[in-house]
């Protein structure tokens, strides 16, 4: 990193030449998008040319509190290139065309909306096959599609240790597919940057084999042969309230916290009386008067738990909306909540410590973290800064990637389980990879 762009320029080329053009590594890269144009075509091409296998993105401007963990920090702006090299024994690079979640579209031709394009007929053929509905409802990738590079792999999913990935911001028809063949597989990824004005793409994804590859939808990503684990900390949120039992769900809407009205069960945990018990409020001026107590603008979270005693949820994310009369609570979140007994902790912004996955020794950390998160990540990371110049600085053994669009990820675990969004703030996560 740099706070002169054109700084980075000699120092990558120079740790470029020291890695040869050969089939047997890949290269893994990510630049800031606020980087000049000219430096960042210099750098792009220089990367592209020397390395023959490539994945990479343009990723958001690192958060200028990034190093003030470090007793030299660097004035802003700060300009980056995180760069690694991977043997091509340990890891796969894949591209991924899946389509996600439609995008919304308006207007009356249905031509240029994306489901006109879909078969309309892969749901109602899988039911034919299987009789089931329950399996196919809220899916984008019902064949349960994934890269053409995994598929071979696949047939031995234990091979996988982890997957990183760039996505466009509709990762779910792959996360859907990886879900189904890697069930077990720990897994990171995030939203590439918004680079419409940088580059005239919505999103700027590299991947080249023995040619050069940009794209501006799909995903990119590397899936590891060799030892690597999903670090996640959450912190700087306060818990509101007990933990409760979702008793009644479907989807990303909840019905009934321990057997009570959702929305009033939350209302009560945020003004901070005891949980309700017994019937719902059903007078609607006496429901009106209980809503008015909570500030449209106060963000509130809840934390999704597996089990009552889990120090980590399985997601977290932001409550969109609630109904006191009908008890109805909507999260954020691609997630259904139905099924297995799941348990809800509310939360508020503050200064807590968090939770953290155990700290794990590692060749090299893969971060995701956004904002001045970035700051706190490197700390528990353990980072050293090493000091080139006064205008340039690395950081070893880290590839660290900015994002205002969160993370979603996954931790090894030996029950099924999905990738699940963490879209919020004060969260970070990191790949811990053995190079072993």
């Amino acid at each position: 990193m740099a706070s002169r762009a054109d700084s980075l320029v000699p120092a990558i080329k120079k740790s470029l030449r020291a890695w040869p053009r050969t089939p047997d590594h890949l290269c893994l890269f990510s630049i800031s998008k606020n980087m000049p144009q000219s430096v960042m075509t210099e750098l792009v091409s220089s990367i592209s040319h020397t390395q023959q296998t490539h994945v990479g993105t343009l990723s958001e401007p690192l958060h200028p509190g990034t190093l003030s963990q470090h007793a030299s920090s660097m004035p802003a702006p700060l300009y980056s290139v995180a760069l690694a090299r991977i043997p091509a024994s340990q890891a796969i690079a894949f591209r991924s065309v899946i389509p996600g979640a439609p995008r919304i579209a308006v207007g009356r031709w249905p031509e240029q909306k994306e489901t006109w394009h879909a078969d309309p007929t892969a749901r109602t053929k899988h039911l034919d096959e299987t009789g089931h509905w329950a399996p196919l409802w809220g899916r984008q990738n019902v064949e349960r599609r994934i890269p053409v590079e995994l598929e071979t792999i696949a047939r031995n999913p234990s091979d996988i240790h982890a997957f990183l990935l760039f996505s466009d911001a509709f990762p779910q028809g792959l996360l859907e597919g990886l879900d189904s063949h890697f069930p077990h597989t720990s897994l990171l990824g995030t939203v590439a940057a918004y680079t419409p004005f940088e580059t005239g793409r919505e999103h700027t994804l590299f991947y080249g084999t023995s040619t050069q590859g940009v794209y501006e939808k799909g995903a990119v990503g590397i899936a590891f042969r060799s030892s690597a684990r999903l670090e996640r900390t959450l912190g700087g949120l306060v818990p509101i309230g007990p933990r409760l039992a979702i008793t009644g769900a479907q989807g990303n809407i909840i019905s009934s916290l321990d057997h009570h009205n959702a929305t009033q069960q939350l209302i009560r945990l945020i003004t901070g009386q005891q949980k309700a018990r017994g019937e719902a409020v059903q007078d609607p001026q006496a429901v009106r008067a209980m809503a008015s107590h909570v500030r449209k603008d106060d963000d509130v979270f809840l934390g999704v738990y597996a089990h009552p005693e889990d120090d980590m949820p399985l997601t977290i994310t932001r409550i969109q909306s609630g109904h006191p009369m009908r008890g109805t609570l909507c999260i954020d979140a691609d997630i259904e909540l139905g099924g297995p007994q799941k348990y809800a902790q509310v939360y508020r912004n503050g200064h807590e410590r968090g939770v953290a996955d155990p700290f794990l020794p590692a060749s090299i950390r893969y971060i995701v973290a956004s904002g001045n998160e970035t700051a706190t990540a490197l700390q528990k990371a353990k980072t050293h800064l090493t000091r080139m110049d006064n205008d340039l600085a690395s950081l070893e053994h880290t590839f660290l990637v900015a994002s205002d669009k969160g993370w979603f990820g996954r931790a090894s675990t030996s029950f099924s389980s999905p990738a699940h969004t963490y879209a919020i703030p004060h969260t970070s996560a990191s790949l811990t990879h053995s190079l072993t």
